[in-house]
């Protein structure tokens, strides 16, 4: 307990050695080079029919889910702030 009686809260980590599950959906962000808006927009259409997307952008998951996993041997431990 800190000094007023509130008791304090640590972040812990464990690691696993495995985890089983699937990808549910997501997004690609990326940037598109043009000189105006109409043009961007030419240029992000053409990059979609070609499917070129990911080469100019990023995968970024939006939901998980996690079916199963195992747990590794190495102990729990208490993390520092990050």
């Amino acid at each position: 307990m800190d000094s007023k009686g509130v008791k304090m809260k640590f972040k812990f980590r464990k690691e696993l050695d495995y985890i089983v599950g699937h990808l549910r959906y997501g997004h690609i962000d990326g940037t598109v080079e043009a000189d105006n808006l109409e043009e961007a927009k030419k240029k992000l259409e053409e990059y979609e029919k070609k499917d070129l997307l990911c080469e100019f952008g990023e995968v970024v998951v939006d939901d998980y889910e996690c079916e199963d996993y195992e747990k590794s041997s190495t102990p729990a431990r208490i993390i520092e702030d990050e």
